[in-house]
């Protein structure tokens, strides 16, 4: 690595602390820890905003031989005009058709970039990145033989041709001469971190589009109630029944509920396919459900104003020191662990040389 710039932002925030100021009193928010070393741990602790809701080089990548803050910078350009619109929104000011943008480009992003959404999309990528790299080496390979046929040579790198596809990297070596057979043909994929930031800015520039066309509305809890604001924001609630429900729903699926809290009074809500009022609230058996939802969505924290009794029989704490222990210390390699695949993969295509044998 060529360097490490000292004025990068390091404290990456997966959520906005605009956001977490909304359930704060005098800059300290309640949270409440659902994996935690000991019983005797409180199961609420006061913390100021600005030392909550992010982790260390969560969002810094190696470009080039150095360490970037590209993808910070991106998502701030999306915080910005989404925390004016949302204080107007809370507010009860009018709310214009770009303050909507604003909100809802801020709500596929906080499904995407949590701890939570990095976990969830690599669940995804189990499941069709072999299926992607297998058609972007059969594609490689056809375009090498139509190539060989036609005595043309090939660039030494390439891409798919779908959002995934595009972050394979396709590496050809060709034969030193033409008419010769011998070639050979790779493909890589980008590290952990470096597969995730590409994948929401698809997601965020390409598929969020679809939710611009539902109609949100702004619901209350019932009476004193307050909404919780969980570490991973977003529900896509798929309901049936009290047994039968998940968190797995489409930003477009027919049915699907979208929910996010804005504030302990409002809550972004959303049921695709339906029409309701601008602005509603909820019954009290409906609010202490989704309050439930909401605590069952959370990845490691839940915030809220005070304490609050109903979050530890909604999702009870897991007392594991072990457990807690390693999840930190993957915690605290994250960023040397990454930069370490990335700077592999960059180095990559310097390594691959032809020996005089025509073998790699």
């Amino acid at each position: 690595m060529s360097g490490s710039p000292q004025n990068i932002t390091r404290d990456n925030h997966y959520l906005p602390e605009f956001l977490l100021r909304q359930w704060a009193s005098e800059g300290k928010i309640f949270l409440y820890r659902i994996l935690v070393s000991a019983p005797t741990v409180p199961e609420w602790q006061q913390r100021p905003t600005s030392s909550v809701g992010f982790r260390d080089d969560l969002y810094t990548l190696l470009s080039g031989g150095r360490e970037v803050d590209e993808f910070e910078k991106w998502t701030q350009a999306i915080e910005t005009p989404a925390a004016t619109s949302i204080h107007k929104l809370t507010l009860g000011s009018k709310v214009t058709p770009q303050d909507w943008r604003n909100i809802i480009k801020l709500v596929a992003l906080q499904d995407l970039r949590t701890p939570q959404g990095f976990l969830e999309l690599r669940k995804l990528w189990d499941r069709i990145i072999p299926d992607a790299l297998n058609k972007s080496m059969e594609e490689a390979i056809e375009h090498l033989e139509s190539a060989h046929a036609r005595g043309e040579r090939l660039p030494e790198r390439t891409e798919g041709p779908d959002p995934i596809g595009r972050l394979v990297r396709i590496e050809i070596e060709p034969p030193d001469q033409l008419g010769s057979d011998k070639a050979k043909v790779r493909a890589t994929v980008p590290s952990g971190r470096h597969l995730w930031l590409e994948t929401v800015r698809n997601l965020m520039e390409n598929g969020a589009k679809v939710l611009f066309t539902h109609r949100w509305s702004v619901a209350a809890p019932f009476g004193d109630l307050q909404w919780p604001l969980p570490d991973h924001p977003v529900i896509r609630l798929n309901w049936n029944s009290e047994s039968d429900y998940n968190f797995g729903g489409g930003w477009n699926s027919p049915g699907t509920e979208i929910m996010m809290p804005l504030s302990p009074q409002h809550l972004l809500y959303v049921k695709v396919g339906a029409k309701m009022r601008n602005r509603f609230t909820f019954g009290q058996k409906a609010t202490q459900l989704l309050q439930r939802l909401l605590a069952e969505r959370a990845h490691r924290f839940i915030f809220a104003t005070r304490k609050e009794e109903w979050v530890a029989t909604a999702r009870p704490r897991t007392v594991d020191a072990d457990a807690m222990a390693a999840e930190e210390r993957e915690w605290r390699e994250w960023h040397q662990d990454q930069l370490a695949s990335e700077t592999a993969l960059e180095q990559r295509p310097a390594l691959l040389r032809r020996q005089p044998n025509g073998d790699f």
